[in-house]
């Protein structure tokens, strides 16, 4: 049965509420948060400037989501995506340049609603990353046939390339995870399409994870384990022929071994990198308390990341101690200002954030800055010993699901 013959089901309704589709201008959104916004909740500057992101990128579609008002005319629920379209059309007039920025937008308008029933209205579950990911169409191109057997299998997939994802976002614009930047939805996709290759090492990490035999060698998130990988995995030899990021495959194929055999813990060897890291995971994991996220976690294992690259351009993988990833004293203190960068990319990242950094204190403001500034591989990096990778051992550990950061 088609969806208009299924309309023709339902009964002539009793309500005299109305709903229209318009065109939203500043001339309304100025009045209706002037004069019809008198009983709305409190209204929160960040969730606002979320909205007004996606109006300066121009990103903002009609999805049918409507603005609600009640009989007397006060905006029920709608007021943050109208302050947002305000504060976008205001940074237009102080001469900021946004080339896809809207001037108006159409919108759903729903009106005639009774006052009493406004505490019911945007109590849903809001979408997050991983439902977004997983309906879409980008995904069927990147998620390897095995992780989508079933819905559960694509569910845990997605999952984790959301966060990886989100912390890869971060890593380029040198910013570090506890800054928690927002990851809009749109962002999120179009990064996905310059990053596709990011999914190729959440396969990895997964897979890895799924055969250890029970070991349980992945003690830290699975998602920030492929972040780190692909990070530390991108080519900046190669120039940039495409808008897709490329990957070493010699590198790639390093990192593979290596988290597998830290997965597994198998043909692990004393002195390896593999062992250092296993060492360090299960002094931390042995003991009680919080762990800080940057410090323990992320700066530990980018270290432990860059001893392999010293492997990888001729050092011998021997002699490596979990006290040699630990961040020290100084390296703990420093970490919000000068956080451990891995090798490459990375660290081409780090210093264009703090180029931006310095250009803006010199002007004495710093203009908005929605998004963290990208960085494109350089065209070229001091010409890599094409070595045989003699990669570590490793004893191992285990990651209690630990797809979210």
């Amino acid at each position: 049965m088609s969806f208009e013959n299924l309309l023709k089901k339902c009964k002539k309704p009793q309500s005299s509420i109305v709903s229209r589709v318009a065109c939203v201008t500043k001339a309304f959104a100025a009045g209706v948060v002037a004069d019809h916004n008198k009983r709305n909740r409190p209204f929160s500057k960040g969730l606002a400037g979320i909205y007004a992101n996606e109006f300066l990128r121009g990103k903002w579609k009609l999805n049918g989501e409507p603005l609600i008002f009640d009989t007397e005319g006060q905006c029920v629920s709608g007021q943050h995506r109208l302050h947002g379209f305000l504060m976008s059309q205001q940074a237009i007039e102080s001469g900021q340049v946004w080339p896809d920025a809207q001037s108006e937008f159409d919108c759903v308008i729903v009106s005639g609603v009774d006052p009493e029933t406004a505490d019911s209205v945007d109590t849903g579950k809001g979408r997050n990353h991983a439902d977004v990911l997983f309906r879409s169409p980008l995904i069927d191109d990147l998620i390897s046939a095995d992780w989508n057997k079933t819905a559960n299998r694509r569910k845990k997939w997605v999952t984790c390339l959301a966060t990886a994802a989100r912390l890869v976002w971060l890593l380029e614009g040198g910013q570090t995870v506890s800054d928690a930047v927002k990851f809009l939805h749109s962002e999120m996709l179009r990064f996905l399409e310059v990053h596709k290759n990011l999914a190729k090492f959440v396969t990895i990490v997964l897979d890895a994870k799924d055969n250890d035999g029970g070991y349980g060698g992945l003690k830290i998130s699975l998602a920030y384990i492929a972040a780190l990988g692909y990070a530390w995995s991108i080519d900046t030899v190669e120039p940039l022929e495409s808008d897709v990021v490329k990957v070493d495959s010699d590198l790639t194929h390093a990192f593979t071994v290596f988290i597998e055999k830290l997965a597994n813990g198998k043909d692990s060897s004393k002195g390896s990198v593999c062992h250092a890291v296993s060492g360090y995971w299960n002094t931390l994991f042995s003991e009680g308390g919080s762990k800080d996220r940057d410090r323990e976690i992320m700066g530990p294992f980018i270290k432990a990341l860059n001893l392999l690259s010293s492997i990888y351009h001729g050092d011998t993988d021997n002699g490596k101690k979990p006290s040699d990833i630990k961040l020290s004293n100084k390296e703990r203190e420093n970490w919000t200002e000068c956080p451990i960068g891995l090798d490459g990319w990375h660290s081409l990242c780090l210093v264009n954030a703090a180029r931006i950094k310095a250009n803006a204190a010199t002007a004495k403001e710093t203009p908005p800055e929605p998004d963290p500034a990208p960085i494109r591989p350089a065209k070229k990096r001091p010409a890599k010993k094409r070595a045989a990778v003699a990669l570590p051992d490793d004893d191992g550990g285990f990651d209690p699901d630990g797809e979210d950061l």
